[in-house]
């Protein structure tokens, strides 16, 4: 295994800085913080460092995240291309956190972006 950088991973080293980050995410938003979570989402999520199954399930939790920051646009914003991600890699997990990130968002579906968000999940 080799580490962020490329360099070669001490042995039995599990978790790389990105995976450590997206940890440091979940435990943010899991500890009522989700402001700080999304913080971590916009600085270390970013599809070139994960494989496109693992981009789709971390966007799909900061979606969640921008939900109890009550950033409805941006939540559906994230939702839809999660969904996106969620459907081209068959990934079940990712939908199912979508499914709450839609009933999440059921406050705001006056909104467009929700509501093409909402639709979408409908699809499925």
């Amino acid at each position: 295994m080799l580490t962020d950088d490329g360099s070669p991973a001490e042995p039995g080293s599990y978790h790389s800085g990105r995976l450590l980050a997206m940890q440091t995410a979940i435990c943010y938003h899991q500890a009522g913080l989700p402001e700080r979570a999304v913080e971590v989402y916009d600085r270390e999520l970013m599809p070139a460092r994960f494989s496109r199954r693992d981009y789709g399930y971390f966007l799909s939790l900061k979606s969640a995240a921008l939900v109890s920051a009550q950033q409805p646009d941006q939540a559906a914003v994230a939702g839809l291309q999660s969904h996106a991600a969620a459907t081209a890699t068959r990934s079940v997990r990712t939908l199912r956190e979508l499914d709450r990130v839609a009933n999440g968002l059921q406050a705001w579906v006056g909104r467009p972006s929700v509501h093409e968000f909402r639709r979408a999940m409908l699809v499925d």
